[in-house]
């Protein structure tokens, strides 16, 4: 297993703090130019300490273009691998009323839909797991955003 990070984090941008309550945005994106292997990870992105993820979505181009697609894909963190998404094999076929045109869209789900919001203590990174990867990979990018806000933190006076 290989971790590959995204541009975002691949250049150093830190994660955005902010007050509490205030909706915050994550993302991150990855040139998938080559074909990886089975179990590789990608770190996509990272939310503060004591935040809470209230929805997102992964979005990209159709990377994976065989008559039998392979691509299987999940979204989570370290401790819960698909805890935003055990998508299964993800086709990039069109969907005319969502997408005119080819490539992935799905929604987090997960302990989202399970359990409501989900809250982190710590940082943490959100990741892309490659299950299985592309029959016949068609290079492009796959993205990733996060929606979360942060609670209030108290310190002694």
């Amino acid at each position: 297993m290989t971790t590959y990070n995204s541009t975002q984090l691949a250049a150093g941008i830190p994660v955005n703090e902010s007050p509490a309550g205030v909706l915050c945005v994550a993302y991150g994106s990855y040139n998938y130019a080559a074909a990886l292997a089975d179990g590789d990870v990608l770190a996509m992105c990272r939310v503060p300490a004591n935040s809470t993820v209230v929805g997102g979505y992964m979005f990209g181009s159709d990377l994976d273009t065989d008559a039998t697609e392979a691509l299987d894909l999940d979204v989570g963190w370290a401790d819960d691998t698909d805890g935003f998404g055990n998508f299964g094999i993800v086709s990039g076929d069109v969907v005319t009323n969502l997408m005119p045109v080819a490539g992935i869209f799905k929604p987090l789900q997960g302990t989202l839909l399970t359990g409501g919001v989900q809250a982190f203590t710590e940082e943490t990174t959100i990741n892309i797991l490659i299950n299985t990867n592309a029959a016949t990979l068609t290079a492009g990018y796959l993205s990733l955003v996060v929606y979360y806000t942060q609670t209030a933190t108290t310190t002694a006076s």
